[in-house]
């Protein structure tokens, strides 16, 4: 069976929408305008705004307020989606604010893969702010919105990017001088045959024999004045020279 979408006819879906919004922005979540914060000791604000949110754009019409405890509790403000949860021409309670929290450290959030057509998940939550709460109110607040500008998504990738080229000079660092290295154009070439594998080249037990050392390299080990020929036994050799006897 084939189903189609914006054909004639046919019915939009918001998963597949939402898919295709996801994927043009790197599955990057984030507001384009307003929903600035605003607090008090037992609540925090959200204004008017409009933001992306797994895929799905999301706005807020005046303003949002949610509801401080007085627990000592490490508190995430976030805006969630659940799916599970009812979409009417007259009543959307799929969307809300709201806190997760903990009495031990910040939670983390849930971010299900909900835009799959005819999928199971449901639950996906976007962090807006972190702090604690207490008898004193909101302490260590930190604003922890993402925003969606076409700077902020070069920034980014721009970051991704970075991160990439670090591993890479790291992996460098481990290429000690004078490394063998072998270049595109030589990947063809057969350096060792499937049949070499099977002799012997160096035993694991020579690995730590001295064949040569850097203070010899550069010694004359034998040379053309220390090769002597005759046919009698010389009376007297200096030391490294060779005699050849013929007869």
């Amino acid at each position: 069976m084939i189903k189609g979408f914006r054909f004639t006819n046919q019915l939009a879906n918001a998963e597949v929408d939402a898919r295709i919004h996801q994927e043009i922005l790197n599955k990057a979540d984030g507001i384009f305008y307003g929903m600035d914060l605003s607090k008090t000791s037992s609540t925090i604000t959200i204004s008017e705004g409009l933001c992306e949110i797994a895929g799905r754009p999301v706005a807020v019409i005046n303003n949002e307020t949610v509801a401080i405890s007085s627990e000592n509790l490490y508190c995430l403000l976030i805006l969630e989606i659940d799916l599970t949860k009812e979409s009417t021409k007259d009543n959307f309670e799929q969307v809300a604010f709201k806190l997760l929290t903990s009495s031990t450290s910040y939670p983390t959030v849930t971010q299900q893969d909900i835009n799959r057509y005819d999928g199971e998940n449901s639950l996906y939550q976007l962090e807006f702010a972190r702090f604690r709460s207490g008898t004193s109110g909101i302490t260590d607040f930190v604003d922890s919105r993402k925003f969606l500008t076409f700077k902020g998504l070069y920034e980014q990738t721009s970051s991704e990017c970075k991160k990439v080229l670090e591993q890479i000079k790291e992996e460098l660092k481990n290429v000690e001088d004078g490394s063998i290295y072998i270049l595109k154009t030589d990947a063809e070439k057969n350096f060792l045959k499937k049949t070499d594998a099977e002799n012997q080249y160096l035993k694991k037990s020579d690995a730590t024999s001295t064949y040569m050392t850097k203070t010899t390299a550069n010694q004359s080990f034998v040379s053309k004045s220390t090769i002597k020929k005759g046919t009698a036994v010389p009376t007297s050799l200096n030391e490294g020279d060779i005699y050849f006897q013929y007869f």
